[in-house]
């Protein structure tokens, strides 16, 4: 569980780093996002908060644009993020995705006026967070190179065992000598 500063002070980037991805294979691990205080507690965000991911240069997707929380969590799990409109391999390109909120409520101190909630809840809503940065790899063993530049995993009753990261077909197992569960399993 990634714990992220929040203050609608703060104008630091924090950055997180996903490494070693290959360009449109599905993440299955479990990323968890929590926004915590000055106090390091857990800020309560309601089902209305929402967390969305920004591409700058809008040549990057995430199959999950848009996350709701969960009691004050995020939680980014069984998810792809694809470089488009490449020329070439993904392997060693970095992006940087920006990470903002909205709908965040702010609880005020008793007699707080109201031109001071207005300007806090500006400063609030749509507010960069932290930047997830992304370094992409080839494809490995048990995927292969689409024509798109995206890896794909070879299904179960088949496989890929070339180190080629351009491999473009995933071979049938004889399913007499071996067991094929798709991708490097």
């Amino acid at each position: 569980m990634f714990r992220v500063k929040f203050s609608p002070k703060i104008n630091t980037t924090t950055y997180l780093k996903l490494e070693n991805i290959a360009n449109g294979i599905r993440i299955k691990d479990n990323i968890g996002l929590v926004l915590v205080d000055a106090y390091d507690q857990i800020v309560l965000l309601e089902d209305t908060a929402l967390m969305y991911f920004i591409d700058e240069r809008e040549h990057v997707s995430v199959s999950k644009e848009v996350l709701t929380p969960t009691r004050g969590a995020f939680s980014l799990k069984d998810f792809q993020i694809k470089l488009q409109n490449l020329k070439t391999d993904a392997a060693g390109t970095t992006v940087d995705l920006r990470i903002s909120v909205k709908g965040i409520k702010v609880i005020y101190p008793p007699g707080a006026t109201t031109q001071r909630r207005i300007l806090q809840t500006q400063e609030l809503d749509n507010k960069e967070l932290f930047k997830l940065r992304v370094t992409f790899r080839a494809c490995d063993l048990g995927e292969i190179f689409k024509e798109d530049n995206t890896c794909q995993e070879c299904s179960s009753g088949t496989y890929q065992i070339s180190n080629n990261s351009k491999a473009s077909a995933c071979i049938p197992c004889d399913t007499s000598r071996m067991i094929c569960q798709g991708g490097r399993r």
